[in-house]
């Protein structure tokens, strides 16, 4: 009896055959996880199985070793682009949790908001002290045009009408600036009532900025743990891939380099696949590239 051994290390998954069965040549006998790939360990000639479970657990076969049937390079391609959109993702989720964290946009937009208010509110307020100065005067000055037309020493009719017209028209004028004085003045009071309206919204919001800061610092955490273990992934996955075959990847200038193929047609331009294309997806001997957009294809 003689150990079956795979070509790499990795946990058993799943055991396809029991004692007994009769068991062809390149049959698959287990598969094994590594990487979060799937190796098959297939049988090197036809035999009975014997008991897989009997000693340390590592099955027993019949005479010679069996082989795992090693991931392609287009596989691990595939792969690889996999784990390099991954950790682009998380890098994205990283940096907007780090610009998160040095400023919230809700905070810093109700803070502008805010600005924005009492800006308004100032200017409202100078208009309103404005307008009350000049008003103060207009009605010093027709006080005083009145004193003088009721005075008596007026005898001129001509005069004391030229000043009765005067003292009408200034009174207009005074009335007018009133109800200018009262519109800004309402104005005034609703720049005010902006400003803390603006002023709770931006309480509210550091409040609960604040709030989310932890979970978000969580986040953070558990996002920069995982994209070390992707890089360290991505890494090994890189070494496994043929120098040749890194040349190949390397110098694609289309992207996403590799494409799945699904139902015989490339996945990113959706052109059916040739059939010697496919018998050489099939063979895994070599790299195919799809004819329409150049990609390097792998069977689904």
């Amino acid at each position: 009896m003689t150990e079956v051994k795979a070509e790499l290390v990795g946990s058993v998954w799943k055991i396809t055959s029991k004692p007994g069965d009769q068991v062809a040549e390149e049959a698959v006998l287990l598969i094994l996880e590594s990487m979060k790939m799937e190796i098959e360990v297939t049988a090197p000639r036809g035999h009975r199985e014997g008991d897989p479970g009997q000693g340390d657990g590592r099955g027993q076969r019949g005479p010679g070793a069996g082989r795992a049937r090693m991931t392609k390079p287009a596989q691990l391609l595939l792969e690889h682009q996999r784990l390099v959109e991954r950790e682009r993702g998380l890098r994205d989720n990283i940096e907007r949790a780090n610009a998160r964290l040095e400023s919230d946009p809700e905070v810093v937009a109700l803070e502008e908001t805010l600005a924005a208010a009492r800006a308004a509110q100032e200017a409202a307020s100078a208009l309103v002290r404005e307008l009350d100065h000049e008003r103060e005067a207009h009605g010093t000055k027709l006080r005083a045009r009145e004193k003088e037309l009721m005075s008596g020493r007026i005898r001129s009719p001509s005069e004391l009408l030229q000043m009765s017209e005067e003292v009408k028209h200034m009174k207009e004028r005074f009335a007018e600036e009133e109800d200018a004085e009262m519109k800004l003045m309402e104005d005034a009071d609703a720049a005010d009532q902006a400003v803390r309206d603006a002023t709770t919204q931006l309480e509210e919001a550091r409040k609960q900025s604040a709030a989310e800061e932890p979970e978000i610092r969580s986040e953070l955490a558990t996002w920069t743990a995982e994209l070390a273990e992707v890089e360290a992934e991505r890494d090994a996955i890189w070494e496994q891939v043929p120098p040749a075959t890194q040349g190949a990847y390397s110098r694609m200038r289309v992207r996403p380099a590799v494409a799945q193929v699904i139902n015989n047609q490339c996945s990113a331009c959706h052109v059916t696949v040739t059939s010697s294309g496919m018998q050489k997806l099939r063979a895994g001997d070599e790299l195919v590239l799809c004819e329409n957009c150049g990609r390097i294809l792998v069977r689904d």
